[in-house]
């Protein structure tokens, strides 16, 4: 199955294609880090789309970091949270259908680490919601470790898997590498 890039108008294949929903719909396609150009911090692991992906995670945070700072008020809090928590959970669903589609070995410990950290975000926003005592401080500190800690020990094995001489993604536009239909479930659904 075929699809245009509307950035190229070029023909991708179906995994790029759910790339393409994935991006967009959270907007990483127009995000002004995707290419890191503001996160010198980032260290990119060599697969294009997760590495935009991870870069607006962090965009995700540092915005939230923001408001916590400016003392915004709990309800932009929440609402931060929120589009930390559906992008994490989309982009959760494209690693674990690319680890999927690889047969990467460590893929259950993987999707695990993921399932505790949307776990905290459910637990973060059922406190901003409810007017729970938190502290946004101590919730951007627990993200950063997270993320840094998922990285080193989840993400980067999984890239070098996915990029390994051989595989169907060992090149760094490892996007190709063929995703399951059922992931399909990250698409927009068609305007009408």
């Amino acid at each position: 199955m075929q699809d245009i890039d509307p950035n190229t108008n070029q023909q991708r294949p179906a995994a790029n294609a759910a790339l393409g929903a994935h991006s967009s719909r959270f907007g990483v396609r127009d995000h002004s880090v995707r290419d890191g150009e503001n996160d010198a911090s980032y260290v990119a692991l060599g697969h294009a789309s997760i590495d935009r992906d991870h870069r607006h995670l962090l965009s995700l945070v540092a915005r939230f970091a923001s408001l916590a700072i400016d003392r915004a008020p709990a309800d932009a809090l929440a609402e931060a949270v929120c589009d930390l928590t559906e992008f994490t959970r989309s982009h959760f669903e494209y690693e674990e259908a690319l680890m999927t589609s690889a047969g990467f070995p460590d893929a259950d410990a993987h999707r695990m680490d993921h399932a505790a950290l949307m776990q905290q975000l459910s637990l973060y926003l059922f406190q901003f919601s409810t007017a729970v005592e938190a502290s946004p401080t101590e919730i951007v500190e627990s993200l950063q470790g997270w993320f840094t800690g998922h990285l080193k020990r989840f993400d980067t094995p999984m890239v070098q898997f996915l990029l390994a001489p051989g595989r169907s993604g060992g090149s760094s536009s490892a996007d190709d590498a063929s995703v399951p239909a059922d992931h399909q479930a990250i698409a927009d659904p068609p305007i009408e």
